[in-house]
């Protein structure tokens, strides 16, 4: 639903110098089954137009590439292709949305540090979005404030409402940042919760009860070309973690300020923090191997695993020294059976006819040394099983989709 669809003044709400709307979405309301036919549609509808893009640019740069006279110049194919992949992670949004909208799993709850989590969501929407962080001030009252949380999931819940922010204040759309940041994250403590604010100055007031925006479908933009879904899965999050979610509107002098406010358990007693699974990137350009290495791919997508080794293979300085195989899980066993000396193991969790973990169960009872060096690949770490498994195995795993500086540090990590 968008304020088109509506016929209220913006000018009701000034009437009040202030307004609060609290979450009332409920997950189980979308069993409904012509609220789940409209979502299946609306998501369909959303997913084809970055489809399209990636088909239609891809097959130009299919078609024209390597031929003589190609219409397409150095510029123009770094475009296209930073566009793929831009309307790539598009897709991947909307599909985080869509799983952790109509989840009931609450993830690895434990004790994570919130700026430490600030930090990559800020990353994260520079990398997918564009992102430009001179358009947020950060107010941290607090900087080691924790939460009892699902880090995956919390870091998803920061970054959708910080890109609200940045679609409400323009600066997509924009060529350069405003000489003071309209937007504010705060970060703080009111015991027993920790709480993140992420604060908006706007010309106008929302046009609908704030606790609308919650529910699915309601979105205070009027290009239809926004689904409507980013609070009401915020709103799933944030009540699987135990918390609460709210916008607060106020009026000023010279506008409104909108605060998305969200409040996290705290627990004193909670498990230790476990070490990120993979280290931030870094910008060294040391080479990715001091020694010959031999990496094992072992996928059963050919076009993942294809993926996965030009990363790897571009990113080495010391080419000549890297050997990189893209095995079935049958052929990896045989390759390990002969005492191969291997540097790096990325396995994907749900191979056809044998699993991955069959294969690092294998690999803990035949070849123990070369434990230290696996890591899993996988599509499905959001599914309550895969993840406590993964959890559970002790080894380091990376979700599909990943970016390139994510796999190249996991490869850090393990070839150390």
């Amino acid at each position: 639903m968008s304020p088109k669809d509506r016929d209220i003044p913006t000018s009701a709400a000034a009437e009040s110098s202030s307004r609060t709307g609290r979450s009332k979405f409920q997950r189980d309301s979308i069993v409904d089954s012509e609220l789940l036919s409209s979502l299946a549609h609306k998501l369909g509808h959303e997913i084809g137009n970055p489809l399209t893009s990636i088909i239609s640019l891809g097959s130009i740069l299919d078609r024209f590439s390597g031929i003589p006279d190609s219409p397409l110049d150095d510029e123009k194919t770094v475009s296209y292709a930073r566009s793929i992949v831009k309307e790539a992670w598009r897709i991947n949004a909307l599909t985080e949305k869509m799983v952790l909208l109509l989840s009931s799993k609450d993830g690895s709850q434990q004790s994570n540090d919130l700026l430490t989590l600030i930090h990559s969501s800020l990353s994260k929407l520079r990398t997918r979005q564009n992102f430009d962080s001179d358009w947020i001030r950060l107010r941290i009252d607090d900087e080691s404030v924790s939460a009892f949380c699902d880090a995956d999931q919390t870091l998803i819940l920061v970054s959708e409402c910080l890109s609200n922010a940045y679609q409400a204040v323009g600066a997509f759309e924009a060529e350069e940042a405003p000489e003071s940041p309209p937007i504010t994250l705060r970060l703080s403590q009111e015991t027993p919760f920790a709480v993140i604010e992420v604060i908006t100055q706007q010309k106008f007031a929302c046009p609908f009860e704030l606790s609308e925006l919650f529910e699915l479908f309601t979105t205070s933009w009027a290009d239809d070309k926004h689904l409507g879904i980013g609070l009401s899965m915020a709103a799933g999050i944030v009540e699987r973690a135990g918390g609460s979610i709210e916008i607060e509107e106020r009026a000023g002098e010279n506008g409104f300020d909108f605060v998305t406010r969200i409040r996290l358990k705290t627990d004193a007693k909670a498990v230790d923090e476990i070490a990120d699974v993979i280290p931030s990137a870094t910008t060294e350009q040391a080479p990715l191997f001091s020694k010959a290495a031999t990496i094992l791919i072992i996928d059963d997508e050919p076009t993942v695993a294809s993926a996965i080794s030009k990363i790897i293979e571009l990113s080495a300085r010391n080419k000549e020294t890297l050997t990189i195989e893209c095995l079935s899980g049958e052929d990896a066993l045989e390759r390990l059976k002969n005492d191969a000396e291997v540097s790096v193991i990325l396995c994907d969790l749900n191979l056809e006819g044998m699993s991955g973990r069959h294969i690092l169960e294998t690999i803990q009872n035949t070849r123990p040394e070369l434990v230290s060096r696996f890591a899993f690949i996988t599509g499905d770490a959001s599914r309550g099983d895969t993840e406590l498994y993964l959890r559970s195995s002790g080894r380091p795993f990376l979700s599909k989709p990943f970016e390139p500086e994510a796999l190249i540090s996991l490869v850090k990590q393990l070839s150390a």
